[in-house]
């Protein structure tokens, strides 16, 4: 997308999202019970930096001495000395580990943490979100674009602020949870769920190094068994999720809507699978999709994450 400006760009995925909310969640065929036959409000797209934002580039190996991505046709691969969506760390890193590259078609790992650059995918890393430092090894999963996370984070604190009880699940390192939890009022718990051990270790070490150990509680399981023995009593209660591109599976749904939480945030890195989620919480009536936000995670590219807002109906 890099025809366009940054400007044009953030009006094209703001106006993509509310075209799959319109055609996914809301299309025909939608049950006569549903609360959804309204339009959708999508704020406008959120962004930081146009280019030099990513932390994260996995390049393959062409020859000796040379390291690149795939073409367009997807057949080559197309040789690189710097890539202007990276970061300087990252791009510093480019040449020295292009030196050492052998074994062609070998993708390669360089990512950066807080200054620091990693290319073996086992080495402990460390970002700073708005004043939380975070440990993910340099392999793992971690938000590329850290000024955007920073913006998309604080977001989510807000959609959840007065709530007393928060389930966070996918919840990776503890992200949003840690996130939450460094802004919250007295006497509110999150428990955030992660199926990957490891990552649920780094959740439980960065909430104690960040202060949070106390009212977060982080659990290994697969994300529809993340309500399962929960309770809040008495408090209002919000669940937040950040699924993978698949989206959320049939059997999280159903336990979601069992578990009844009185708003629902959904973080999401793929409209379709989003808006294809959000008709199945919609249809039968008990939530309404109050807002969609998009962020420009990805700029010069058609990707795009965003946060909708769901609120349970009151009867």
């Amino acid at each position: 997308m890099q025809h366009l400006s940054i400007a044009s760009q953030r009006s094209w995925k703001r106006q993509f999202i509310s075209d799959s909310f319109r055609r996914l969640a809301f299309g025909p065929g939608m049950s006569r019970h549903s609360t959804a036959w309204f339009d959708v409000v999508v704020e406008q797209c959120r962004g930081a930096e146009k280019e030099g934002y990513r932390s994260k580039l996995t390049p393959r190996v062409i020859k000796d001495g040379e390291v690149g991505f795939a073409g367009v046709d997807k057949g080559t691969v197309v040789a690189i000395k710097e890539c202007k969506m990276a970061t300087a760390g990252v791009n510093a890193a480019i040449e020295g580990l292009a030196k050492t590259a052998r074994v062609a078609n070998t993708r390669l790992l360089i990512r950066e943490g807080d200054g620091v650059v990693a290319t073996n995918s086992r080495d402990v890393l460390t970002q700073t979100i708005n004043g939380s430092k975070f440990q993910f090894k340099a392999g793992g999963f971690f938000q590329i674009n850290a000024g955007v996370t920073q913006i998309l984070a604080a977001h989510v604190v807000e959609c959840v602020r007065g709530y007393g009880g928060i389930v966070d699940t996918h919840c990776g390192v503890g992200l949003l949870s840690i996130c939450i939890a460094t802004q919250a009022e007295v006497g509110v718990r999150v428990v955030g769920t992660e199926l990957d051990e490891d990552s649920v270790a780094f959740a439980r070490t960065n909430a104690r190094a960040n202060g949070v150990g106390a009212i977060c509680d982080f659990v290994a399981c697969d994300a529809a068994e993340s309500f399962k023995g929960v309770e809040f009593k008495g408090e209002r209660v919000c669940v937040v999720a950040d699924p993978p591109r698949a989206g959320l599976s049939k059997k999280y749904i159903r336990e979601l809507l069992k578990f009844k939480p009185d708003r629902f945030v959904y973080v999401s890195c793929d409209v379709g699978t989003q808006a294809r989620d959000s008709r199945a919480l919609l249809e039968e009536g008990e939530y309404v999709v109050q807002e969609v936000t998009p962020f420009d995670m990805f700029p010069h590219t058609s990707h795009v994450e965003s946060v909708a807002v769901f609120d349970r109906v009151q009867r």
